[in-house]
């Protein structure tokens, strides 16, 4: 995670606001176009492994042919698109193979975590992340960086991960791909999940599609740059999310249950402290390391979402709650709330007030999730 956000430094300081823009809203543009490839399916598959470890190679195959026919229909968009010659076509179109490969290859991350196998994900993960950043150091060596080329690279390194991942979760696991395909019973039970997913997709990319679309690549450009710092920061909840959804899983006494939530909402609660306040002493030194030319535009927007680190600690822990005590479907009415709001306003505010309604935006929506998610976790942990 580190080095992918290094690389995306890179990106930021090879391209000028314009084309950093360009590159953000195409970005926002194709994980809305996600949406196709069943989210949620990789986050029921890390928790439906972690209880029943004997379906683990029944429950890959029959998401992976979820996401073949997801990935079928995306590709019929990307013709219709390529036909009708629509600007960045080509771009869109490499960037779509990108996230199909992607899409697949994280369905492979949620697997091995699931069965504990961590050292095998991060080797697969900073492999790619390596040969992703070196790539682009040379592409900027070589004055050749752009947009297409980037999003080349993305697809090159994520088909590079798929192919290597799956050789090897299929030799882990003895995948036969048989006709009993049970996409139906996969489908019925990972339907919320897969509801909450692109939910949360829907209200964190719409800010940026609706600034696109309203005021050009150059405002994407500044508040994207910006908003990349806190998003950098979200490697230690993520990683806490991703790993502790599964211990979390496993624990039947329910003192010992509460105990550790509380332990990981304690540390939630820390972490987002220590950057809000890290960021206050320290913050303009380190985004000028970073960013250089940028530092001037983005230093007061960054200080501006610092909160939302803190707020998006404690809202991965409540939904790691609300994921292991069954009460998903909590998760996803808030989430609806959020998506309706994040839409209305948006479109209300960013046309008239820019950059600064999208970052009002940014932690309008953190604020409603912990309102939210705060409260049906606290009641889940009462009544576990």
């Amino acid at each position: 995670m580190v080095l992918a956000a290094i690389a995306q430094i890179l990106i930021v300081r090879s391209l000028n606001v314009i084309l950093y823009g360009e590159y953000a809203t195409i970005t926002a543009i194709l994980s809305l176009v996600s949406i196709a490839l069943g989210l949620g399916l990789d986050t029921w598959v890390l928790h439906y492994i972690s209880r029943y470890p004997d379906g683990s190679g029944a429950a890959v195959r029959d998401v992976l042919v979820l996401k073949s026919i997801g990935a079928t229909v995306l590709l019929v968009v990307v013709m219709v698109i390529w036909s009708a010659r629509i600007s960045n076509a080509s771009v869109f179109m490499v960037g779509v193979f990108g996230v199909i490969f992607e899409s697949f290859t994280t369905t492979g991350y949620s697997v091995l975590r699931a069965v504990k196998r961590n050292g095998a994900v991060a080797l697969f993960q900073i492999t790619s992340a390596a040969v992703q950043l070196v790539v682009l150091w040379f592409g900027n060596t070589q004055s050749i960086l752009n947009v297409f080329f980037i999003f080349g690279i993305h697809t090159f390194t994520s088909f590079f991960t798929f192919v290597t991942l799956f050789w090897y979760i299929r030799k882990l696991f003895r995948i036969k791909f048989e006709r009993n395909i049970q996409i139906v019973h996969v489908i019925r039970e990972s339907w919320l999940m897969v509801s909450s997913d692109t939910l949360a997709l829907i209200y964190g990319q719409i800010v940026v599609v609706i600034l696109s679309a309203s005021f050009g690549y150059e405002e994407v450009g500044i508040f994207r740059s910006a908003l990349n710092i806190i998003v950098y920061s979200f490697i230690v909840p993520s990683l806490i999310f991703a790993v502790g959804l599964p211990v979390l899983g496993r624990i039947t006494c329910k003192e010992d249950f509460r105990r550790f939530a509380i332990f990981l909402l304690i540390f939630a609660v820390s972490y987002g402290l220590c950057f809000i306040l890290l960021s206050m002493m320290f913050g303009s030194t380190f985004i000028d390391i970073i960013y250089g030319s940028f530092h001037a535009m983005v230093l007061h927007l960054i200080h501006s979402m610092s909160i939302v680190v803190l707020l998006k600690s404690i809202n991965m822990i409540s939904a790691a709650i609300l994921i292991v005590t069954n009460r998903i479907k909590y998760r996803v009415a808030v989430q609806f709330v959020v998506v309706v709001f994040s839409v209305l306003a948006g479109t209300a505010l960013i046309p008239t007030y820019g950059v600064d309604a999208a970052i009002f935006l940014t932690i309008a929506i953190e604020c409603i999730l912990l309102f939210g998610y705060g409260f049906f976790a606290l009641k889940s942990l009462l009544d576990v």
